[in-house]
């Protein structure tokens, strides 16, 4: 699908920011707080230009909110106010000398974000003629046990890492929990359009509404059928007839009537004004009403499989814990797929993935067709509806599993996984074959199975395992890695 086209901007560009780091050094004001002496670190301009150079590799990542150097607690309560205020995504604090941890408290304690501590110095190696002057100037590992101790026992939640800013291992930890502490914020935000109700029979994938709200921040907007009906009826007829004229440069439409396929354009366009209107970056939805509608009377494949390439992920049968899913890794790696178990080839070796005629079209490989056919499994008040077939591109996947197993802990199981190249049985669903990395199918499959897996599932593309840690670790959800 071609993505310069007005129609397939993605959703998540139109309100897109980049990560917001709150980054501080810290020092003290004067060299020693009882006795009034000469401070022996007399050039400001050594931690500056220090503190600059980290400044300067930070901005890599996202836009830096700099609270420059503080070394004392009005200084520190000002900072700390600055970053509430610019609602940054998490906090960077680095000791450039000996900071006083009445400074760190006065910093930190009002803070809601993730907080790392970096201990690291400008000073590399120490010269062989080190006098006291340069050992007092570059004293920075001597206060940071300090300052992580008050911050434990106040209960200020932190992560600390040490090296220098040359450390490409330290630079890439940091990169990641920014990107994971971005995908948190976006949760707290984020917006779920609840279609329908969850499928029957299927409690594996029900969750707690409160619990949702108080974990992620999570908003679920109900949307009742009838509205969906009402914003299909407002459709203007021109814009059913432009669409069409795009998605046919982009698709081949088989064995469709004219209706089903101006039906599918329809109720596309009436969920995305839905969608938009409530800013919704998820919908979890169970088609069963479109189908049934005397209005609608297809199948809505086509329209949620649209718009989950437009950023806006979608699930079915009501599921909001892989929706959560689906945003998170929307968030950090820019795309997300949904399927669900079908088949396993004992023989061949792999699983196949898929749900009915629901997909997202950036995921398909672009050297193969993507077909638009009739739906297959549900006949509605007016057809089919049309539903996609199309095989996903090969190569490292991540797959991932989100639940409510116990009433107090959500539990985030993730694999690493492999798409396999080859072509898509005429099932007309987007599917793919795939298989777990690292170990044998059947295992894998049963430990899955056995750290409390569902059936529905998350994908991206890439290996992002150490970056979901990380949205565990931030949330305090159980992270079980296969």
């Amino acid at each position: 699908m071609k993505k310069n086209n007005e129609l397939y901007k993605l959703h998540n560009q139109l309100k897109k920011n980049f990560s917001k780091i709150g980054l501080v050094g810290t020092t003290m004001s004067e060299m020693d707080a009882v006795l009034d002496v000469e401070d022996i670190r007399d050039d400001p301009a050594y931690y500056e230009k220090f503190f600059k150079k980290i400044e300067n590799e930070i901005k890599k990542f996202g836009t830096v909110v700099s609270g420059g150097i503080v070394g004392d607690e009005l200084e520190a309560e000002k900072i700390s106010d600055l970053f509430n205020r610019e609602q940054v995504d998490l906090i960077i604090a680095v000791p450039v000398n000996y900071t006083l941890d009445s400074v760190i408290i006065k910093l930190l304690r009002n803070q809601k974000v993730p907080i790392i501590i970096w201990n690291t110095s400008p000073m590399e190696k120490l010269p062989d003629n080190m006098d006291y002057d340069t050992a007092i100037a570059n004293a920075i590992i001597a206060c940071v046990p300090t300052l992580t101790n008050v911050l434990i026992k106040n209960g200020i939640k932190f992560k600390i890492v040490s090296g220098l800013i040359s450390d490409k291992k330290i630079l890439n930890y940091l990169n990641e929990y920014i990107i994971a502490a971005k995908a948190v914020k976006t949760l707290k935000t984020a917006k779920v359009g609840f279609v329908g109700n969850s499928y029957p029979g299927i409690t594996s994938i029900s969750v707690d509404e409160a619990r949702v709200i108080g974990k992620f921040g999570t908003t679920i907007v109900r949307i009742e059928n009838m509205n969906i009906e009402k914003y299909y009826k407002n459709v203007e007829i021109g814009k059913t007839k432009t669409d069409l004229d795009i998605f046919k440069k982009e698709f081949s439409f088989n064995q469709l009537t004219n209706d089903e396929i101006e039906r599918s354009i329809k109720l596309y366009n009436a969920i995305l004004d839905i969608s938009k209107e409530n800013s919704l970056d998820a919908i979890a939805q169970l088609c069963s009403y479109a189908i049934i509608s005397d209005i609608i009377g297809i199948a809505p494949c086509f329209a949620y499989s649209i718009l989950s390439s437009m950023g806006i992920v979608t699930t079915c049968e009501g599921d909001v814990g892989t929706a959560i899913a689906l945003i998170i890794l929307r968030e950090i790696s820019g795309d997300a797929f949904f399927a669900e178990y079908y088949l396993q080839d004992f023989v061949k070796d792999f699983i196949l993935i898929a749900h009915c005629g629901l997909g997202n079209i950036n995921f398909a490989d672009t050297k193969k067709e993507i077909k638009v056919l009739p739906q297959p499994c549900f006949p509605g008040k007016h057809g089919r509806g049309a539903a996609f077939e199309f095989n996903l591109k090969s190569g490292e996947m991540t797959m991932v599993c989100l639940s409510m197993l116990t009433p107090e802990k959500w539990t985030m199981i993730a694999c690493e996984v492999e798409s396999i190249k080859s072509e898509a049985y005429p099932m007309i669903c987007p599917q793919a074959k795939i298989r777990f990395k690292n170990g044998d199918l059947n295992e894998k499959f049963v430990e899955f199975c056995t750290k409390g897996g569902t059936h529905h599932l998350a994908f991206t593309f890439g290996n992002h395992l150490s970056k979901l840690e990380k949205v565990c670790d931030i949330l305090d959800i159980n992270f079980q890695k296969i």
